[in-house]
């Protein structure tokens, strides 16, 4: 399936106020359902979680190692009940992510992802991608200086905010 865009992002990019995620709509009950284009719970699927908020402090180093993954991604909408003519529940947009040390190292392979959730097969929409931020005086990628076009690039999304 081809992933199509996420729902419209909101709030600021300094992640102020610091919140996660939203859910993403329940699907309609379709025609076989007792009110048609509403979901009853029984007949469409349900709407994906938002991604949660997670901030990282520390006094020295933030590193997250190769094999490390941070992740505030939103959940996939659920599929209508089995049968059934509702539709697909909407993805859970991304949540927050949001770094704060004297420096933070992310290893080559590590993974840092606020995605939206992904679209359900058959229907739903996807979620709208989270934020991160990154409030650090040093920037390393596999433990060697990084600019911050390229310690942004190597996030998903990129990093919406640099701090002091």
């Amino acid at each position: 399936w081809p992933q199509p865009p996420g729902g419209t992002t909101y709030g600021s990019a300094t992640l102020v106020p610091f919140l996660g995620g939203s859910g993403g709509g329940g699907g309609g009950g379709g025609a076989g359902a007792a009110d048609p284009g509403v979901s009853d719970g029984s007949n469409g699927g349900g709407g994906g979680a938002g991604g949660g908020a997670l901030r990282l402090e520390a006094a020295g180093t933030i590193r997250v190692a190769r094999t490390g993954r941070i992740l505030a991604n939103g959940g996939r909408g659920g599929a209508p009940a089995s049968g059934r003519l509702g539709s697909s529940g909407g993805a859970g947009s991304g949540g927050a992510i949001w770094f704060v040390s004297a420096t933070v190292d992310l290893e080559v392979g590590a993974t840092v992802r606020a995605s939206g959730g992904t679209i359900t097969p058959g229907g739903g929409t996807a979620g709208g991608d989270g934020r991160i931020r990154v409030d650090a005086a040093t920037l390393l990628l596999g433990g060697a200086a990084a600019t911050r076009q390229a310690f942004s690039e190597a996030t998903t999304p990129g990093v919406g905010a640099f701090g002091p």
